[in-house]
């Protein structure tokens, strides 16, 4: 089975518990807060979060670190 980010963040979407103010976009800006915080950036853009969950780009280095 292949796996990759957009698998991962899927299943903890899918699975997260039922409420109405965790979206796909809190999930994974929750993931990478320390990169965030560290970079004074407030949330990733929603057109990067739409292309990550679409899997049509992947993760960069700098946030697997």
């Amino acid at each position: 089975m292949y796996c990759d980010f957009s698998n991962v963040t899927d299943i903890l979407y899918r699975n997260r518990k039922s409420s109405k103010y965790i979206t796909y976009n809190n999930i994974v800006n929750t993931l990478f807060g320390t990169y965030l915080r560290d970079n004074n950036i407030y949330e990733f853009p929603d057109y990067t979060l739409t292309k990550l969950h679409k899997g049509s780009i992947g993760v960069s280095p700098e946030l697997k670190d």
